[in-house]
């Protein structure tokens, strides 16, 4: 009995404990759903008050009436930023700010349906100022590129060609002005394309030098190696202006430079004279024609029978590299690319068919159909710099 008594006052107060329990989770219950309620009040009404499109027409007014009192207090300041917005802002750039302008502004005009008039002006002005910036912009880009194109500063890092002959003589001294007739007549053909070619162009100067030096007598009271070293010095100079050198007339320069440096003072004049025209053959045997037979000698190595070899233009060294294989009993096919607006293909073309080597000739916009039938490729190089690269 007092056993049963026992569980049965038990399980009233765990009864009651569990009641008790309720009320409170009840109680803290009503009370969240209170505070929550007072909140959506709260933020019902300062949204009620306040929209977000008004918020953002607030902020972009607060910077506009920065900016204007920035340009107000310093002239100078908003002078320089709007040039810099000049040149900075591209075609692009404008285009897509007025879009984002109009886009925000139509955005705020689906949020909202009141709208603040001082707002709307301030939205306004900012992009009728955007499609000015953007128009300036636009009429700046294409009238300097226009104004590039005619004025041709787009290739002003080309050295210009004069052709008037009569301006060549221009900038240099009375005392200098007596040019070698040699040296006029080299200076004429390369002004003229008659002659062709870095290789062509640098022994055709040499050749003028050597005679420039057998010709030369020694002013009294000069040394030959100094006097004769400005003279040629002017020489180049005038070279140049008929046509910018190429690098191997640059060598051929630097090397004469060096053997005036090497012959002593004491030497007589006329073998002074004699070793400088050798040092003039001797450059000219070893630096091009050996040099070209051994590039040949290299390159025909490469040709095989029934080759289909594609050119561009004419090359010397080509030459020598197409007849010195067809001497060697090689049958093979050529094919000519020529090109706008020299036409140099047409002289290579000349000598293929004298000597009866099978060409095919095409201007360069054919060449993707010819290609495919191509087995290889030679081409003439301007320069072979020292570190591989080619030129």
């Amino acid at each position: 009995m007092d056993n049963s008594k026992v569980a049965k006052s038990g399980a009233k107060e765990t009864a009651e404990e569990m009641a008790d329990k309720a009320l409170l989770k009840a109680q803290r219950k009503a009370q969240f759903e209170l505070q929550m309620k007072d909140k959506l009040k709260t933020t019902s009404k300062d949204m009620e008050t306040k929209s977000k499109s008004e918020l953002k027409a607030e902020r972009r007014a607060k910077q506009e009436m920065q900016r204007m009192a920035k340009q107000s207090s310093d002239p100078k300041s908003g002078q320089k930023e709007n040039l810099n917005i000049n040149k900075n802002l591209t075609e692009n750039n404008g285009k897509q700010s007025v879009k984002s302008v109009e886009s925000d502004v139509k955005n705020d005009n689906k949020n909202t349906e009141t709208f603040k008039p001082k707002d709307m002006n301030a939205v306004e002005s900012r992009v009728t100022e955007a499609k000015k910036v953007s128009s300036q912009a636009v009429t700046t880009s294409s009238t300097a590129n226009t104004s590039l194109v005619k004025r041709g500063q787009i290739f002003a890092h080309i050295p210009k060609r004069i052709k008037d002959l009569n301006q060549l003589s221009d900038g240099f001294n009375a005392k200098d002005s007596l040019i070698h007739p040699m040296v006029i007549q080299t200076g004429f053909q390369m002004n003229k394309n008659l002659i062709r070619g870095s290789n062509s162009r640098c022994v055709a100067m040499l050749l003028a030098f050597k005679k420039v030096i057998e010709d030369y007598t020694t002013p009294p009271s000069k040394e030959l190696t100094r006097d004769l070293e400005s003279l040629i010095d002017n020489y180049v100079k005038f070279l140049a202006k008929c046509r910018p050198l190429s690098i191997s007339m640059t060598n051929a320069v630097k090397f004469l430079k060096l053997t005036f440096s090497r012959i002593p003072a004491q030497t007589n004049d006329s073998t002074a004279k004699t070793q400088l025209c050798e040092a003039i053959d001797d450059f000219i045997y070893d630096e091009v024609i050996c040099a070209q037979r051994g590039i040949a000698e290299l390159a025909i190595t490469k040709v095989h029978d029934n080759d289909v070899i594609l050119t561009f233009g004419c090359s010397l060294i080509v030459k020598h590299v197409i007849y010195n294989a067809i001497k060697k009993g090689k049958q093979f096919r050529v094919v000519v690319v020529d090109s706008r607006p020299r036409f140099d293909g047409k002289e290579m073309l000349k000598f293929l068919l004298k000597h009866n080597i099978p060409v095919i000739y095409i201007y360069i916009n054919a060449i993707s159909y010819v290609m495919k039938e191509v087995t290889k490729v030679l081409l003439g190089a301007h320069s072979l710099l020292a570190n591989g690269y080619v030129m």
